[in-house]
Formats: C-alpha cells, structure tokens, sequence
C-alpha cells in the first residue's frame, strides 16, 4: 500500500500515530498516566480499562513473558478474535491487516478499527474493503491451510463468498466432485502416489481418495458457518474411456472401461465418509452422444479463441511442462514434441471447460471441489464464474 493511502485510511479513521502508539503503551504498561492527556478526551477512559486488562493479562501469564507487548496482544485478541501474531525470531510479527495495511497496538486497544474488517493478509484486507465479507472467508482459509487447499485466487475468493452468502440466505448448495478413474499405482517417490496406467479397476480412484481425507473437515468447516443445505455429489470422468488410445493403454474395450467406472461409482457411495451422490459423469449430459456433443460445441468455442489464444500461449505451455512426466506415463510415450504435450493439455482443457458447462447449467449453486492436478482446475471456470477449491494431490 502506498504512504498516501495509509495515510487517508488514518485520517479518516482517527487513529494515533505510531509515535504516540509506543508511548501509550509503555505509559500503560508502567502505570504512568501521565500520557493519558495526549489522547483525545473522549478516549481517556479507555486507557485506564486498558491498564486494567493489562495487568490482569500479567497476573494471569503461567510462564515468564518474554515481550513486553505481549500481554497487549491478548488483550487485543479477546476484543478482535482474527487478530494474529507469529514469533520470528526474537520478536513478535503481527499478522493482521485493515484495508491493507498494519495499524499500530493502540489503535485496536481503543478499537478505532472495525471488527469485521480486519483479515489475515494485505490481500483480503483489501478485498473487505471492496465489498466481499472475509469473516467467513478467514475461517475458511483456517480449515484450507490445514487441509492443503491450493492458494485461492482473487476470484476464486469473490466466487466462494458469493456461494456462501447464497447459502446463508438459505438457497440450496451442490458441491460437484469430477473424479478420475480408477488406475493402477504405486508408491511415488514425490508424492504419495505415482500413477502407472497399467490397468483400470473399480475402487476409488487417487482424486477421490483425497477428497475423502479432507471431506469430513470440509463440510465441518460449511456446517460452522451456517451452510446446512449442501448435497455433494462424485462423478467418475467415463468419457476419458472414449479416448481409443486410452483405452487400449489400459487393455479394455470402451465398454468394459466404462463398466469399470460404474464399478467405482458403487465403491465411492459405499466408501464415503460423509453422505454423496454417485454416478458416470456423461449421465448428466445424456450419455457418450451429449457428451461428445457438448465437447465438440466447447471445442469450437476454443478454436474461435473466446477464451484466447491456444498456440503458444504460457498458461498451456507451463502446464504441459508441469506435465510431462504424467502424460508420459499415461500416454506410453518417450521423445514425443513439446506440440504433442501442448495439444493434449488444450483437449484436457477443453474436458474441463465442457465438464465445467455441464455443471453450472445441471446443477444449482455449485461448487467444485477438485483433488487432481490444480493447474487444470481453472478450465473449469472458462464458461461460467464457478467457485473452485482444490486439494494439493496426492500422486505424481
């Protein structure tokens, strides 16, 4: 944030300047009130219930209190319960902003700041002041760092909060859960799995399996914030066994592929760890004739560069980089071109984008939830402004 601006945020707010912040304190903290006359009148009495607060604060500490602000800070805490600090080193870093910016200690112990407006980070700090309501938002940033959510973008912020207010209206919400086959692995080396492509059976796939391990947090954290009408639905993406070539990698008929996928459909309801709807992904288009349908209408969409260009462009490039090694297995390929990499993240891409249409038009309120490769789930979005959270993958 630029000087000027913190500067017009202090104005408007009255809140002391930093050299009367350390001042404050330390004459609080000594009881010497002297200083109290700096502060305006109607502020006064404040620094007395401060005083108060930081001697009790003092008296309550179990251990040796190694800074001296310490004490302030859990005072500030039992009045902003987002506000945040971490230790570096010999010193405490507060990790709290408003619009952007770190106020000073005495500008939350006079609580000049808004409650609802402070956030974790510069970024939804700003994003409070722009309209969004990051109450809900840091309390679910809480329950994604522990889970391993990949970072949200900006709009994929303003897209969940909007789910979530829509929710606590009381609209209905749909959580959709596109998940891969199931294909044989093993141990990874990076990760917890690594993909071989020997064969297809009719468990849970790798994407599922994560979903699993972080469902019941997930719709903890929903239920805490008040979203109680959500129904979750998993579909197993059939229409990778249309791909001949795929189909011939793992030694099936479309067929007995497709047979499989439904096999994996009745393992994941019986398996679930919370309650889900199940079923092959192209039965909510009409079958493979809709899917191919929808795919071929999608594919022209990216042809006419609505959504821009393909050739060349870095975002498909750096994903077939990232790629390489999986679709090298997958695909049964050693030396092929960086062409034949590029080509298959934009037909992927285009299945995302097709699969994200489906979605948005069949379900209402959705939200996907993804656990496969997080650099493929912003196809999802290319139709239509849909919320995504991904989980970090599991395999390699």
């Amino acid at each position: 944030m630029r000087k000027g601006q913190a500067k017009a945020i202090i104005k408007a707010y009255s809140l002391p300047p930093t050299d009367l912040s350390r001042q404050m304190l330390k004459a609080i903290a000594s009881g010497d009130f002297n200083s109290v006359e700096l502060l305006p009148e109607e502020l006064r009495d404040r620094a007395f219930k401060i005083h108060k607060g930081y001697r009790e604060k003092v008296g309550a500490a179990t251990e040796e209190i190694k800074y001296r602000n310490l004490p302030y800070y859990f005072l500030i805490k039992d009045m902003y319960p987002h506000f945040n600090w971490v230790e570096t080193g010999n010193q405490i870093q507060v990790e709290t902003y408003f619009r952007g910016f770190k106020p000073n200690l005495l500008s939350y112990l006079l609580e000049l700041i808004p409650k609802n407006e402070i956030a974790s980070s510069a970024r939804l700090a700003r994003m409070g002041s722009e309209g969004i309501n990051i109450n809900g938002i840091e309390q679910c940033q809480c329950v994604f760092r522990q889970e391993d959510v990949c970072p949200l973008s900006d709009t994929d912020i303003a897209n969940l909060e909007r789910w979530i207010a829509k929710g606590l209206s009381g609209a209905p919400l749909t959580i959709v859960s596109p998940v891969c086959p199931d294909y044989s692995a093993t141990k990874g080396e990076t990760r917890k799995y690594r993909f071989t492509f020997e064969s297809v059976g009719t468990g849970v796939g790798l994407s599922c399996g994560r979903i699993f391990e972080s469902l019941a947090a997930l719709r903890r954290l929903f239920a805490d914030l008040g979203l109680t009408n959500v129904t979750h639905h998993m579909y197993v993406g059939d229409f990778e066994a249309f791909n001949a070539e795929n189909a011939k990698r793992v030694g099936l008929s479309t067929a007995a592929f497709v047979e499989r996928n439904r096999g994996s459909c009745a393992s994941i309801a019986a398996t679930a760890p919370a309650p889900v709807i199940t079923g092959l992904f192209t039965d909510l288009c009409g079958g493979r004739m809709g899917w191919e349908r929808e795919y071929a209408g999608m594919r022209q969409r990216f042809e006419a560069l609505e959504f821009g260009p393909i050739r060349g462009n870095p975002k498909y490039l750096e994903i077939a980089e990232s790629r390489k090694a999986l679709y090298r297995r997958w695909f049964d390929v050693d030396d092929s071109s960086d062409d034949f990499f590029e080509s298959l993240v934009v037909s992927q891409g285009i299945e995302y984008a097709t699969m994200g249409k489906i979605i948005g038009e069949r379900f209402e309120n959705p939200l996907i939830l993804g656990a496969d490769h997080y650099k493929m789930g912003q196809f999802y979005a290319s139709a239509a402004p849909l919320p995504i959270i991904y989980l970090d993958r599991n395999y390699q």
